[in-house]
This record gives C-alpha cells, sequence and structure tokens, in this order.
C-alpha cells in the first residue's frame, strides 16, 4: 500500500483575490492618473457644495486605495 503524498502545488484562493484586489486598486488609480480624470470644471459652473462633496470623495477614495494597493501588492508577492 502506497502512503499518500499532500500534494504541495496547492494555492491559496485568498491569497489570489488579495492580489487581484490589489492590482484591481492600482490599476483603477493609475486609469485616473492617465486619462487626466483629476482635472475639474470650473467652480462657477457648479454649486458650493457639490465641489466640497466632490473634494470629499476624491480624498476619501485615494486615501482608501492609494497606499493600500501598492502595499498589499508589495506583501503578496
Amino acid at each position: 500500500m502506497q502512503a499518500s503524498v499532500p500534494n504541495t502545488k496547492q494555492r491559496l484562493d485568498a491569497v489570489d483575490a488579495l492580489r487581484g484586489f490589489a492590482i484591481l486598486a492600482i490599476m483603477l488609480l493609475h486609469s485616473i492618473e492617465h486619462f487626466n480624470f483629476y482635472v475639474f470644471p470650473d467652480a462657477s459652473l457648479q454649486p458650493a457644495w457639490l465641489t466640497t462633496l466632490d473634494g470629499y470623495i476624491w480624498d476619501t477614495l485615494f486615501f482608501l486605495f492609494g497606499g493600500k494597493g501598492y502595499a498589499i501588492f508589495a506583501l503578496l508577492f
């Protein structure tokens, strides 16, 4: 009777999923910077509350995805 040898090339799905999310975050940030989406229209053409809200959303997204995407990607490789 042969002893079963464990499969040593088994992949961890959670690590692959985290790596995929990190790559997605990096790609989204690069697309914003590459396609010049950070140029805003003239502030006099839109209400002040919309300009403020836009700034909060912009800062929040870069805080959540900016450094963390690169850090997770670097740690998983």
